[in-house]
Order: structure tokens, then sequence, then C-alpha cells
């Protein structure tokens, strides 16, 4: 697997993650200088200690500014060398992972995105894209900006998988999982009744033949799920807490995990490609 020692260099080199330990180093050291300072008191070396302490602040968010500045072509240079070094040569061994295709960065339209799965947020990164016959699949995130009063910081709305494929045959309807804890469900209702019959999910539509194959999909693994088919499109979306698995030193065991994460992703695309020939809710 001589593919993941040349990944593996290649990682090693882009780095993503050097200003921001640079950041931290230096802002714990000049903590640690400016507390030196202060207990030597009235020393004449106080003074350097002190002021050497805040000029390494200083560099500490100098150090954020510019990860802030490099991040996206930092993150999109990371994921071209993913796709291209380490994930192409692992479709290309792997026969049952031949029938997915790489494809330039693809961000879903409509209105799925924002007005069901994430009404407040805007999508901010594609991480990579794919197709396995007839489903895409974009790897995103989707966030809101917040003011905290002294600044802004965003907010992550949704950090997962959306997939799309013509349904030109499936009635509209729109499902998701509703994530309300049981013990706010009660005054939930009696605030906003939901109607829908169902206790797992917030729908619309024709949606009765869909609360089973939402259920499918959450057996694959995925902890929440919103589904929906308008204008003969059917959309998922899926969550997850990585888009892609740990970047492991050992070449063996970063091939393996890599592996099997594409596999996750074709079983998934597997799974909601027959549904497209849904014709009624039975």
């Amino acid at each position: 697997m001589e593919f993941a020692e040349h990944f593996i260099r290649e990682y090693r080199r882009i780095d993503r993650f050097k200003w921001i330990r640079r950041a931290l180093i230096s802002f714990v050291t000049g903590i640690v200088m400016i507390t030196a300072g202060a207990i030597l008191g009235s020393s004449g070396i106080a003074p350097v200690f002190i002021l050497s302490g805040f000029g390494l602040l200083f560099l500490a968010f100098a150090f954020v500014f510019v990860y802030m500045l490099k991040a996206k072509s930092t993150s999109e240079a990371f994921y071209t060398l993913l796709r291209n070094r380490l994930w192409t040569p692992i479709l290309a061994m792997t026969e049952p992972l031949q029938s997915i295709t790489f494809k330039d960065a693809w961000t879903p339209e409509g209105v799925f995105l924002t007005a069901w799965v994430a009404p407040r947020g805007v999508t901010k990164d594609v991480y990579y894209s794919l197709e396995v016959a007839s489903v895409k699949l974009s790897a995103l995130k989707i966030a809101h900006t917040v003011s905290t009063g002294k600044g802004t910081s965003q907010s992550v709305d949704f950090y997962g998988y959306v997939l799309q494929v013509n349904a030109p045959n499936v009635n509209r309807f729109r499902l998701k999982t509703d994530r309300t804890p049981g013990w706010v469900k009660p005054l939930k209702e009696k605030i906003r009744p939901d109607n829908d019959t169902s206790e797992d999910y917030h729908a619309e539509g024709d949606y009765q033949a869909w609360l089973a194959r939402a259920d499918a999909i959450k057996k694959l693994g995925y902890d929440w799920v919103a589904m929906e088919a308008d204008n003969g499109t059917l959309n998922v979306a899926v969550h997850v807490w990585r888009v892609y698995p740990k970047i492991s030193k050992q070449k063996g065991a970063l091939v393996a995990a890599h592996q099997t994460h594409l596999m996750n992703l074709k079983t998934l695309c597997d799974t909601v490609e027959p549904w497209t020939k849904a014709t009624d809710s039975k």
C-alpha cells in the first residue's frame, strides 16, 4: 500500500492545525510569563517577563488570525489530497466500491436545507461530493452567525450528508427526526400540538410509507434524518459527527478505516436509490 505512505507524507506537509498549535503554545507561555512577572513583584526583571508575556498573547491572536485566513485553502487542499491520494486508490482496489464516482463539490439546491433541515443557517462548507448510481451525496456544514456582544461566533446547525436523487413518481412529503426531549414533549404538545401521529418524527404530506424508511436509515447508525420529496426530487439529510475517519499514521489502520467509511457511504446511497420508484403511500 505505497499510496497510503504517500498520503501520510503529504498530509504531514499540509499540517492543517499548525497555526492553532502555535497559538496555544504562545498563549500558555504568555500566561506563564505574566504570572512569573507578577510573582517576581518589584524585581527589576519582572517588567521584562510581563511585557514578553503580553507580547506572546498578542502573537497567539495573530496566529489564530492567520489560521482563519488560511483555513479555507488548507481545508480544500486536505480534501483534495484525501480524495485523490487515498480514497481513489481505495476505490480501485475494492471492487464493491467501484460504483462510487467523485464529483466536484456540489451544493444541494432548493428549500429543503433552509426551510426544513436548518432554517436559521446557510451552507458554509461542502467538503466532498460523490455519486453512486443515480444518487448524489455531499458532505457539508450549515451554520449561522451569532453575535456575542463583543464579536461574532459561528453556530453549527447541521453537519453531515445530504443526498439527492430524481424521484418523479414519489408523492410530496416531509419528515425529520423529532429531537424534543421526552420530558418536554407533553408541554410542547399543549403549546403546539403535533398532529402527524408519529412519536419519533415531525412529518407533513403523504409520509406514511416513509416512516419505516427513515427508521431503516437510523438502523445504519445515523442518529438524525430528514427527508423530503417535492418537484420530482427526493432529498435526504443525515447527521454525523465526522465526515471522514481519523487520519491514522499506521497505513494498515488508515486504509481499513477509510475503506469502511466509503463502504458506509455506498450502503447509504444504495439504501436510498430504490425508494425513488415509489408511486404511492402504501
